[in-house]
């Protein structure tokens, strides 16, 4: 069957003014367009389908030149798009009133460049700032670390106990973020003997989030951007003594614990908001639960007890104006794309080029409270490896995939 048309006094050839029919749903199509498709250098539907009508007239060939170049595996690859599932729902350490650094987030920023000592002949060596952020009042505390090693941590977090009081959590990425050069830092916070021992002596639940995946940390990483914010307007090209450097994160950190919690309202009528810093002043480090002070009245109170009225206005607050800030999902309100147990993907790597990302099969997914997979574990060839939804790439449609 040929098509009719109106090019009959034409000067074309024969088969152009009369192209043969193909049924487009036909495999034997399908196999032609993919033939065409390799043959004109992968090209894009529009032009697949122009290049094949000049000898064949294929129904439904529009769709088709689109599906066919959906489903290379080389346009794939050089296209690949990762999955963006829905934003989660709010853990209840960010929701539920506690003392500030119950539940911490940690991460490293630098290196910071210091000199041993001040004038001539100062030789410069590397520093490095670690942040610790509460998740519910985004209480910002830094800490300057001399080194990226373990021992070094350690000491780091023991001085953030002594200062604001032991963390029941703490959460952190598994290092591979922190100096790409060192060997060591990519075991920096996985479980070893070291670290574990430290956190059962201590009581001390330590928790990490996926590898490459630093959406899953986003309280620590907002702090980093925000600390180097003003860290590099003051130093500069400047290269500070350790004390100095020490001096500078101080007071980075009051600023930070200064910021409101929240967006300002315009009304001279209205308080002043609230920040991280009204939670932590006006309590001891061991401060033990108090009853309700809500409906007392303020003057037959004694002076404990006005301080601990005043604490709980802050919570009471902070329950009322903040929490209401976070019932909105600010993106990622939709799931894109999605993945089932033995689809084929590639895994993306932001060193190395999209035709030399690891391919691996989908073993298993790990779903939220919410019911939705944000983690998936791949099996490549040559490791196993679980991966955010984020730095996965689906090589095939769902109706594909074998």
């Amino acid at each position: 069957m040929r098509v009719g048309g109106r090019l009959d006094s034409s000067k074309y050839e024969y088969d152009k003014k009369h192209p043969i029919i193909l049924d487009g749903k036909r495999r034997l199509t399908l196999l032609y367009f993919r033939y065409e498709h390799t043959r004109q250098l992968h090209t894009g539907p529009q032009a697949l389908l122009f290049a094949i009508r000049e000898v064949l007239w294929p129904a439904g060939g529009r769709n088709l030149a689109r599906r066919t170049v959906r489903s290379c595996v080389v346009c794939r690859r050089h296209q690949a798009r990762t999955l963006v599932p829905i934003m989660g729902n709010l853990p209840s350490q960010r929701v539920m009133p506690a003392f500030p650094f119950h539940t911490v987030a940690v991460d490293f920023a630098g290196p910071f460049w210091i000199k041993n000592r001040k004038g001539r002949g100062a030789t410069a060596s590397k520093c490095y700032m670690c942040l610790f952020v509460c998740f519910r009042y985004k209480c910002v505390h830094l800490e300057a670390v001399s080194e990226l090693s373990k021992d070094a941590f350690l000491l780091a977090l023991r001085r953030f106990i002594s200062r604001r009081g032991k963390p029941a959590e703490i959460y952190s990425d598994n290092g591979r973020n922190f100096v790409a050069a060192a060997k060591e830092v990519t075991e920096f916070f996985k479980t070893n003997p070291v670290l574990s021992d430290f956190a059962v002596d201590e009581n001390i639940k330590f928790t990490f989030i996926p590898a490459y995946a630093p959406h899953f940390a986003g309280l620590a990483e907002a702090g980093i951007k925000s600390a180097k914010f003003h860290v590099k307007r003051v130093m500069g090209h400047a290269n500070l003594t350790f004390e100095e450097l020490c001096t500078l994160f101080m007071q980075v950190e009051a600023i930070l614990n200064s910021r409101p919690l929240y967006p300002l309202s315009s009304s001279p009528q209205d308080l002043l908001p609230l920040s991280p810093g009204h939670f932590l002043i006006g309590r001891p480090l061991t401060a033990l639960p108090a009853p309700s002070l809500e409906e007392k009245n303020f003057t037959c109170l004694d002076r404990y007890a006005r301080i601990e009225k005043i604490r709980q206005h802050f919570c009471r607050r902070w329950q009322r104006d903040y929490i209401e800030e976070l019932q909105q999902r600010s993106k990622w309100r939709t799931s894109r794309g999605n993945l089932r147990v033995g689809d084929l993907v590639i895994l993306a790597d932001d060193n190395a080029a999209p035709l030399h990302w690891r391919m691996g099969r989908v073993l298993r997914l790990f779903p939220g409270p919410d019911g939705v997979a944000r983690v998936a574990e791949c099996l490549t060839a040559w490791a196993l490896v679980r991966r955010a939804f984020a730095r996965i790439c689906p090589l095939l449609e769902v109706e594909e995939n074998p």
